[in-house]
């Protein structure tokens, strides 16, 4: 393992254990095969977030997912260039990443597990540690006012 890549698998560590941190969680990989990562809620049960391949750039599949939601409920992957310090309560859910610095809302469905997955390249031109912050929210008749969410998680690009 390079030093580097123990630097960053250390910054999600620290990202995701560190009390000051904010409900949304960062995190970043080291190039592996096959890599997994779920990003766990501290404090109540919500749909968690996960990493289903690595963010490197030039990947034409890269993919995350939301899981927990209601199976084949309609969802968004919500994708922006930040989080917010607090979060922007909306129909009873709350909004961690920024809307302001919104790149799109990716329409998906869950499937009969209740995950919800999202697809999308990664242009090559992106440097190493271009990040962008990701929320999925999806329609769910048992969640506050039909809607439910997970939390934001960061994706750091590599190289």
């Amino acid at each position: 393992m390079h030093l580097r890549h123990s630097f960053f698998a250390a910054a999600a560590f620290a990202a995701i254990l560190l009390p000051a941190a904010a409900q949304s969680k960062s995190a970043t990989f080291s190039n592996s095969v096959d890599a997994y990562f779920e990003v766990p809620y501290n404090d109540s049960v919500v749909p968690a977030f996960a990493l289903a391949s690595m963010p490197i750039a030039g990947t034409s599949d890269f993919s995350m997912m939301g899981q927990s939601f209601s199976p084949g409920s309609s969802a968004v992957g919500y994708v922006t260039l930040g989080t917010l310090g607090v979060p922007f309560p909306f129909l009873g859910i709350d909004i961690w990443v920024d809307p302001l610095s919104a790149i799109g809302l990716f329409p998906t469905t869950t499937d009969p597990l209740g995950n919800a997955r999202l697809t999308m390249p990664i242009p090559p031109g992106l440097p190493a540690g271009f990040n962008a912050a990701v929320q999925f929210l999806a329609f769910d008749l048992c969640g506050p006012q039909g809607m439910t969410a997970s939390n934001a998680m960061i994706v750091v690009i590599t190289s």
